[in-house]
């Protein structure tokens, strides 16, 4: 468009995507206004504008970015640049109808963030949260590994997958695969170690900050991103677990990538486009960002809605850190503009997340996933096997000897004892009880005509093999529901030790009874 010294300039571009409004008092000299669709090397879209000719702009102009505002969405973020890095923010960027106008007193590139563009971009982060991922892993020599007589039993569903077969050097491994859309917690027990999982640097750092805890002294817990794969070498003999199951550490981890991903685009929309993820987390004070949350770690998370609310404060606060993040990145010239964009956008985050109802309900529920691994029970070389004790014919060797109280030595289990009181006694089946890593073992004592038990004749018994501990309150009461455990024998059991508890056959009470551990004499 021609200009010329002392005649008022209006131009528009096609869809009045942007108007150019200069006073007949702002013009110097004659030339040439032109207004260029631009897109910088992030792929934001901007508008190169320029006086050419012998024009000079020598006042102020308006500058108009029309946009379909989102309801309640804050002005934009509006910058300038005269030589393509150097972004300058506008001052009072105002609203007028669908118009974000700005007034100025040069011409150079333009560009404009929409917060409502941000937050659709977030919104579609969104769904991995609650879509399945990951794919089954594969194991070489599976066949191999079951001739070597290791079984693998586990829970039903497609939020975990998982292989058991050789490594390289023959040894058996474990592959577990996280089909969940966010971190997980795996909770491994003794005689099944973690080798190999996508562990990256803010995993380190956030757990640096908040401890993932395991329900058990001796247990291992290993945080699983997304489409994750964690590898195992079986150590031990007999049974051991790996629990696969939602936690707050989990839910704060993937807030947190979450965040970091999100700040990577509204970087990019300001001209710092391209910057690496290791980058982008170091921008973030994790500590001081995470110190309103840590009082969550306690928290028992029971329920679906449980999980969604905690998932949900976790996004909030990793999200609500971005703005001093922002402003470690050179940026801070921004200021307050920044800050209302950013409480708009975790509004609407939260907003949209409780939008997904009854599939964030299903895809957040914290249930968990359990694999059982039962290794071929290792047997001494001659030169150093301790003396034999045998169990009676169709007794497992768990049970091998007697077995009594420390607090009573005179009371007393021995499998021999009960076989030669009861002939007909037999181990009707195994189960698997409360505790990650143990064995438990249905025998029939008084059998019927049928060889079958009536509870009332049956015995219940729980094998601990040395390396696996026992905390009755963080499994039955934090893990199962109940109130509290009186008695609680948890201080009883020795870890380094193999213990049997004789459980009861019913729990009818309003608390849960713990059982004391017997140690072979």
């Amino acid at each position: 468009m021609a200009v010329h010294s002392g005649q008022e300039v209006k131009l528009a571009t096609e869809g009045n995507r942007l108007t150019v409004d200069i006073p007949a008092a702002s013009i110097a000299g004659s030339g040439t206004l032109t207004a260029l669709s631009v897109t910088d090397s992030a792929g934001v879209e901007g508008w190169k504008i320029a006086l050419s000719g012998e024009a000079k702009l020598v006042g102020p102009a308006t500058l108009g970015f029309k946009h379909d505002f989102a309801k309640g969405e804050p002005a934009p973020l509006v910058t300038s640049t005269e030589d393509g890095t150097t972004l300058t923010a506008a001052d009072g960027v105002i609203v007028e109808g669908n118009i974000a106008v700005v007034t100025t007193t040069h011409f150079s590139t333009w560009f404009t963030m929409w917060w409502n563009d941000v937050l659709d971009k977030a919104r579609a982060r969104m769904d991995k949260f609650y879509a399945g991922t990951g794919k089954a892993p594969s194991c070489t020599d599976e066949a191999k590994a079951k001739q070597k007589g290791y079984k693998v039993t586990s829970d039903s569903g497609s939020r975990v997958y998982w292989c058991l077969g050789l490594d390289g050097s023959g040894a058996p491994q474990l592959k577990v695969t996280n089909a969940r859309g966010y971190f997980v917690g795996a909770e491994s027990s003794p005689g099944i170690t973690p080798q190999e999982s996508g562990a990256n640097d803010l995993i380190a750092i956030v757990s640096n900050i908040i401890k993932e805890r395991p329900s058990l002294a001796g247990n291992t817990v290993t945080l699983v991103g997304p489409g994750e794969t964690v590898q195992y070498k079986i150590t031990g003999s007999g049974q051991s677990g790996v629990r696969v199951q939602p936690s707050v550490p989990g839910y704060l981890v993937t807030a947190a990538q979450y965040a970091v991903d999100t700040l990577g685009e509204v970087l990019g929309r300001m001209g710092k486009g391209g910057m690496k993820k290791g980058a982008l987390e170091s921008l973030f004070d994790w500590e001081s960002c995470l110190s309103g949350y840590s009082s969550m770690m306690t928290a028992k998370v029971e329920t679906a809605r449980q999980a969604t609310t905690y998932f949900d404060d976790a996004v909030g606060t990793t999200l609500g850190c971005m703005e001093k993040a922002i402003g470690k990145a050179g940026l801070g010239f921004i200021g307050t503009t920044i800050a209302s964009g950013i409480s708009w956008l975790v509004s609407g985050v939260r907003t949209a997340m409780n939008g997904f109802g009854a599939a964030a309900d299903t895809a957040l529920n914290p249930s968990g996933y359990t694999i059982y691994v039962t290794a071929p029970t290792t047997i001494a070389s001659p030169a150093t096997a301790p003396p034999v004790v045998t169990a009676p014919a169709g007794f497992p060797a768990a049970l091998s000897g007697t077995w009594c109280t420390k607090s009573d030595p005179n009371n007393c289990f021995s499998a021999a004892e009960l076989v030669a009181q009861h002939q007909g006694a037999f181990v009707a089946d195994t189960f698997k009880p409360d505790a990650l890593g143990t064995t438990g073992y249905d025998i029939c004592v008084e059998p019927d005509s049928n060889k079958t038990c009536d509870m009332a004749g049956t015995m219940l018994i729980e094998y601990f093999p040395a390396g696996v501990a026992w905390n009755c309150v963080a499994v039955e009461v934090k893990q199962k529901g109940w109130p509290t455990c009186n008695p609680d024998f948890t201080s009883a059991h020795i870890t380094s030790k193999a213990r049997i508890v004789i459980l009861p056959n019913h729990q009818q009470d309003s608390v849960y009874h713990d059982t004391e551990p017997m140690y072979r004499r």
